[in-house]
């Protein structure tokens, strides 16, 4: 086990306030907020209805060939297309420049591509759905009990299900619709039964089958079929922490010498019905403000009625420090500590113990002192008790020396795992530029932390060490020490 220290030397973002990093950088600085009103059919019927929306987004030629097209796999791309050209690692060929066998990756996801509407959904649960309820329908006996079943079960999912289907599947709906026989209506759902189970097994293992689509070690398989990585790649499901996971993961494989390179960080894209619905039913959503949908993801702020979901990717390029200065790169950052825990017997419930501990291991890890942290990139997404939890954990930890605090996730919503790695991106451009983001809608703080909680753009400022803070479902906490680079 070697020490090696660690450069970031690349940055590469899709975000609902700009893609490209210049981009999404001058978002911040701006003020710009990417949520706005979800636009899918039958939205209206949810109490939420806005989201982090990446628009404009193309992918170039390069990726046309690969089996993935989906949303998620497609944000993940640009940005490591984008962080490897940064960090002049990429040719013109977009062969990459280096020992591809000491070239790794570690990505976060949450959902990969699983939740996205043209995958999961339309291929998989739709067709399980309409399969069972037909197999149900033709192992009951008593005519009587079909009709009921026909009438109240078949028929609503065909008819709900009619933008799904194929074409001559339709035609089956329409004509059980026409008032035929029970006979015929037998032998028609037999045949359809039949087709349907055909058509659903062909799209979970055909050769551009879901299932090439739905695992979630799928996002870093493209990348290193896109890019030529030889040295392993990894995927992280550690839930909205996985990003910070993921990059925490690629400092240790260089710091111990098994690689040069690591292409790092997270990508989502949730921003699909049956995602929305399932977290509208358990009401995580924020739902006051549809109709101001920019002022609808607050943290920290007593007006915050729960999160703002959203979509995007970050990736980070991470170098051997010696192996970066040897060919000239440029040293955007220097990470320094990690700090991962998770408190197994607590489901679902806020504590800050985790995120104590969490942060402990990270400073630990450094020669860095609470003092000299000079900005906290906090993993708050305007859940109020998990927000201040945060905040509780940082003054057990920082004592009188609490650094300024914010969350980026007011100016998009919660990209899941590309969450953290956007944390980290800003973080670089803060210390690269002397200046400090602070968290949009933030009107009414609570007032025992309102003194360290960053209310308006700060600039000008020396940053030489920043943390980025992830935190997730199952209690997973995740913390990230960089330091500025050369």
């Amino acid at each position: 086990m070697g020490n090696h220290e660690v450069a970031v030397v690349g940055l590469g973002s899709v975000t609902p306030i700009g893609i490209g990093t210049g981009d999404y950088w001058e978002g911040l600085l701006a003020g710009k907020s990417g949520v706005r009103e979800v636009s899918f059919p039958n939205a209206h019927r949810l109490k939420s209805r806005v989201a982090g929306i990446v628009d404009g987004f193309s992918l170039d030629d390069l990726f046309l060939d690969q089996l993935s097209h989906s949303r998620c796999s497609k944000f993940l791309l640009r940005a490591v297309k984008e962080a490897l050209l940064d960090a002049s690692l990429l040719d013109g060929d977009n062969s990459l420049l280096t020992d591809t066998r000491r070239v790794m990756a570690s990505f976060g996801t949450w959902a990969g591509s699983t939740f996205e509407n043209d995958g999961y959904y339309s291929h998989f649960l739709f067709p399980q759905y309409l399969h069972v309820s037909l197999e149900s329908y033709l192992k009951v006996e008593d005519a009587d009990a079909r009709q009921i079943l026909f009438e109240h079960q078949v028929l609503p999912l065909l008819d709900f299900g009619r933008d799904i289907l194929p074409q001559h599947l339709v035609e089956y709906a329409d004509a059980l619709k026409n008032g035929i026989s029970p006979q015929e209506r037998d032998l028609l759902l037999e045949r359809l039964f039949a087709e349907e189970s055909s058509m659903t097994l062909d799209a979970f293992l055909g050769k551009d089958g879901l299932i090439w689509d739905i695992t979630p070690d799928r996002l870093s398989t493209i990348v290193a079929r896109a890019f030529g990585i030889r040295g392993g790649v990894q995927v992280v499901g550690n839930a909205c922490a996985s990003g910070i996971s993921a990059i925490g993961e690629a400092f240790h494989l260089i710091k111990s010498g098994r690689a040069d390179v690591v292409v790092a960080g997270g990508a989502d894209a949730a921003n699909y019905p049956y995602m929305m619905a399932l977290f509208d039913q358990i009401n995580w959503l924020s739902c006051s403000y549809n109709h101001e949908p920019h002022r609808a993801s607050r943290p920290f702020d007593e007006c915050s009625d729960n999160f703002v979901q959203a979509e995007g990717s970050g990736v980070l390029i991470l170098e051997n420090l010696d192996h970066a200065v040897k060919r000239g790169a440029s040293i955007r950052g220097i990470v320094k500590g990690y700090g991962l825990t998770t408190n197994p017997d607590r489901r679902g419930e806020v504590t800050s113990d985790g995120y104590i501990r969490a942060l402990q291991m990270c400073l630990a890890d450094t020669n860095v002192g609470t003092h000299e942290v000079g900005y906290i990139s906090s993993c708050a997404v305007a859940f109020k008790d998990a927000d201040y939890f945060e905040l509780y954990a940082l003054r057990q930890v920082f004592g009188d020396h609490i650094p300024k605090v914010s969350s980026i996730k007011s100016y998009m919503g919660h990209p899941y795992a590309a969450a953290g790695a956007l944390q980290a991106i800003a973080n670089i451009r803060s210390m690269e530029t002397g200046t400090l983001i602070p968290t949009l809608n933030l009107e009414s703080p609570r007032d025992e932390f309102a003194p360290y909680l960053l209310r308006e753009i700060q600039q000008g400022v020396d940053v030489q060490h920043t943390i980025a803070s992830g935190h997730g479902c199952g209690n997973h906490c995740a913390e990230l020490l960089m330091s500025k680079g050369g």
